[in-house]
């Protein structure tokens, strides 16, 4: 798991390293750095969000299809 830093200006870790606005930073640095955590600068992110999924990609082309398939059918009338 990852955090991403959510800030306006330069962040200091516990260890003395800058991070800026958008910078990932692993779960354990984060962990060293509750005090981020509670002021809502490091965000947790999920996993899942950055990987695509293969079936939410094939589900709206099947809708897709499905919805243009009645269309076909007025449009011979």
């Amino acid at each position: 798991m990852t955090y991403a830093v959510l800030s306006d200006h330069l962040e200091a870790l516990h260890d003395g390293r800058m991070v800026e606005s958008g910078a990932r930073i692993s779960d354990s640095d984060a962990q060293k750095n509750p005090r981020l955590i509670e002021r809502g600068v490091l965000v947790e992110e999920e996993t899942e969000r950055r990987k695509p999924s293969h079936k939410k990609e094939s589900e709206p082309k099947a809708g897709h299809d499905a919805a243009a398939a009645p269309q076909e059918k007025e449009e011979s009338k």
